[in-house]
């Protein structure tokens, strides 16, 4: 089928276990229904407790344009083994399940073997590009929504805004004190022994990913959308184009799209006069002509 110049694949989809160390991991791949080997995608959870149904929508996206897609339930969750309340210390054992990942879809002969990416999702944008920097086998690296700076100030920014919008001056100036003495407190480092999500985000509340996008050489598609209310979209795309480019990798496009939210999504009303959500416009598009076309034609839009 066609549809604005592209096919429309249909897919099919298998639910598949793989190892990353000693856990077994379970997920689903979604296969275009196609003779040609594919490329492919590991889709890289955002933060909490995750299953594969949170990036399933992404997959999809893939799929139906002839990508291959991973999507997996997050360590600990869903049917992949492992313990959320004790499993991992820092994004690096997160980064090494999307690296498991990679590896699995390398097996798998319907796979192009050399065009085998990451997409990660606002905590994915931290993790993602940990596990590109860290093997060559990832050919390519898409990050939406990705903080370039720490945990820390992400969060910052976050409640900061929600801070801000109380119309009362004493609320303001409470939430600001509460928001202040929990940052103090997951500062504790007794706090980093914790299980569960207490303890991991004091384990990486400090984390700085600027020295991890000075270590990416594979191509970068970097987006996000500017209404976004937890993570500062231009303050990051000017960190992240620093870094990449005093690691000498040219082979970026960062854009930001406008009026959409931290997961690109935006409302609009309907012609029965409901308000409805939808991803903003050119989003998938962008994402999946990356993919396909990067090799063969040059599609980068302005770098912001």
């Amino acid at each position: 089928m066609m549809l604005n110049g592209t096919f429309n694949y249909t897919f099919k989809e298998e639910d598949v276990r793989y190892s990353s160390g000693d856990l077994s991991l379970a997920g689903t791949l979604l296969l275009p229904e196609t003779d040609r080997s594919c490329p492919a995608v590991v889709c890289v959870h955002g933060s909490g407790p995750e299953t594969r149904s949170s990036t399933r929508h992404i997959g999809e996206l893939f799929a139906e344009k002839g990508i291959a897609a991973l999507i997996y339930d997050k360590r600990g969750t869903g049917s992949s083994m492992g313990n959320w309340f004790k499993d991992y210390w820092s994004y690096r054992e997160l980064a090494n399940d999307a690296l498991a990942g990679v590896q699995f879809l390398k097996s798998r002969p319907e796979i192009d073997a050399s065009q085998i990416g990451l997409w990660g999702l606002s905590e994915g944008g931290w993790v993602a590009p940990l596990a590109a920097a860290s093997s060559l086998d990832v050919a390519f690296l898409i990050t939406a929504s990705a903080a370039g700076m720490s945990p820390l100030q992400q969060e910052s920014y976050r409640r900061g805004l929600i801070d801000r919008a109380s119309p009362s001056a004493w609320k303001r100036l409470w939430r600001r004190s509460m928001t202040r003495l929990l940052f103090a407190l997951v500062a504790f480092p007794p706090l980093k022994l914790l299980p569960g999500i207490t303890g991991f985000s004091a384990r990486t509340f400090d984390y700085d990913p600027v020295p991890v996008w000075k270590n990416i050489k594979q191509p970068v598609l970097a987006l996000w959308s500017d209404e976004d209310t937890c993570v500062p979209p231009r303050e990051s795309a000017a960190i992240i184009e620093k870094a990449l480019q005093e690691g000498g990798n040219r082979a970026y496009t960062l854009y930001t799209f406008p009026h959409g939210d931290h997961c690109f999504y935006y409302s609009q009303e309907n012609a029965a006069g409901q308000m409805v959500w939808d991803l903003v416009p050119g989003y998938s598009e962008m994402m999946t002509n990356w993919v396909n076309y990067r090799g063969e034609r040059n599609i980068a839009l302005s770098v912001l």
